[in-house]
């Protein structure tokens, strides 16, 4: 087999199967034209359900202000302003310690695999909690919103995700035998 195949083929190495990573496939391996496809595509796809729901946060947050006599809606634009700040730097130092962590201890491909099947069945529940949280939540959305844009800058702007570092690490260790 040739390393478009899926495999790594050095004469001095055996036959390893490059693993496939969620989202990435096995494009991840020679970080060429697919894989930065897949990576801009991501960021996209993202980057609109983040406008959506940012649009819907817009409209929400009106719908709470126009209520609001004149002084306290200008106290209220302030203190929204500086609580969305301060969750946009707390979201994108979250996620960047986050992604530190991980990168010490980086997941085997297997482990990879099994955490997003993991999250998969929790989103479910999640979602279903989140509509009872989203009455609690909704005056400060637009520090939640900030948060979640910090936590998306953050992962979207990583060279290498903590599963490319261990899937590296799986193959070097697999394809030397040591």
């Amino acid at each position: 087999m040739t390393q478009e195949e899926g495999c790594a083929t050095p004469a001095h190495q055996p036959l390893t199967r490059i693993p496939a990573l969620p989202g990435l496939g096995t494009s991840w391996y020679k970080r060429g034209a697919r894989y930065w496809l897949r990576r801009v595509f991501t960021g996209l796809l993202w980057l609109a359900v983040l406008a959506f729901v940012g649009c819907i946060v817009v409209r929400l947050r009106q719908s709470f202000r126009v209520d609001l006599p004149s002084t306290l809606r200008l106290v209220w634009d302030c203190a929204q302003v500086a609580l969305a700040c301060v969750a946009l730097a707390w979201g994108w130092v979250t996620a960047r310690r986050r992604h530190q962590k991980a990168l010490l201890i980086p997941p085997t491909p297997t482990e990879t695999r099994a955490a997003r099947r993991a999250r998969a069945g929790r989103n479910v529940g999640l979602a279903l909690a989140g509509r009872i949280l989203w009455l609690v939540v909704m005056p400060t959305m637009p520090a939640v919103f900030a948060y979640a844009i910090g936590e998306f800058l953050a992962v979207l702007t990583v060279r290498e995700s903590a599963a490319e570092v261990g899937a590296r690490r799986w193959l070097e260790k697999y394809s030397f035998g040591t």
